[in-house]
């Protein structure tokens, strides 16, 4: 069977959107912006409806159909890009992909979905279609055990993740998000847990105004709730929680119940880390002298 003949994809007519991004890297937001400003077509962001994942399973079946091939976890690893550390398997994974690769995978899954990126679309499939169990169906001891042999193992191998995928069958990314979520692997200790202290509450708050470059005062909870954030970089203002655990206190009642007090406590901290600064720099200058 010729699979380039059989499914060959003709660039011109996917919609413009998958046109103009047609890789699986996410475009900038800037790009983004200046995308709906030149088509006037807006981009759907966020959660994926249960339509929409639909047509993704419909579209991924067909392609696997209309390729004859089998939907395994080798057909997977090979078309989703996941790592497969089975020395068996690299030949039909390797075949596999010479056989697609002029058949507009990306396209295809993109099927009827004009307004979502290529790149979303990729990252909801292989999420749809992981090819090993997901974190969720991992028991409490085996998520020890992950944790554990990271730390063993954390800085020797390039793709720790993936390795580790194979190693417990599981979901990388839900192994990465669950492990991180627990240990600070730059500091090579672990993460605050439960109620968040008056000390991590201020630097919560304060490393917000600082993303969104806003004064303390103006600060609401809608803002908070509202405005899009990368809690990963808020999370390194904390300092001693994970991205998961700052976004979900930030939007919780125990903080945005009583803001404006944390508000007023903020501005008194900064005033406070103000003074301390001055003082370090006049003995700075006393020293020098």
């Amino acid at each position: 069977m010729d699979i380039g003949e059989k499914l060959f994809f003709d660039h011109d007519e996917a919609p413009i959107l998958h046109r103009v991004f047609p890789g699986v890297r996410a475009p900038s937001l800037e790009k983004r912006k200046m995308f709906e400003e030149e088509y006037q077509i807006v981009i759907r962001s966020g959660k994926f409806s249960e339509k929409e994942d639909k047509r993704i399973i419909r579209n991924y079946n067909k392609f696997i159909k209309t390729c004859d091939l089998v939907d395994d976890v080798v057909t997977r690893c090979a078309l989703l890009g996941f790592a497969l550390e089975n020395p068996d398997a690299q030949e039909t994974i390797s075949l596999i992909k010479q056989l697609v690769q002029p058949c507009g995978l990306y396209f295809r899954l993109a099927y009827k979905l004009p307004n979502r990126t290529i790149s979303s679309i990729y990252s909801r499939t292989r999420k749809l279609f992981c090819p090993f169990r997901r974190i969720g169906e991992v028991d409490s001891k085996t998520k020890e055990e992950m944790l554990e042999y990271a730390k063993r193992v954390y800085g020797q191998l390039k793709h720790l993740w993936a390795h580790m995928a194979n190693k417990f069958n599981c979901d990388p990314q839900g192994i990465r998000a669950n492990v991180t979520s627990k240990f600070d692997f730059k500091k090579m200790m672990p993460y605050n847990s439960g109620k968040f202290s008056i000390n991590e509450n201020i630097r919560l708050l304060d490393s917000i105004c600082r993303f969104l470059e806003l004064d303390p005062k103006d600060l609401s909870a809608q803002i908070i709730k509202q405005r899009k954030m990368f809690w990963p970089v808020i999370a390194q203002g904390v300092k001693t929680r994970d991205s998961v655990s700052c976004w979900s206190h930030a939007i919780s009642k125990t903080l945005l119940g009583n803001l404006s007090a944390w508000k007023r406590s903020l501005i008194k901290w900064r005033a406070n880390q103000a003074r301390k600064e001055q003082a370090r720099q006049k003995a700075n200058c006393t020293d020098s002298t």
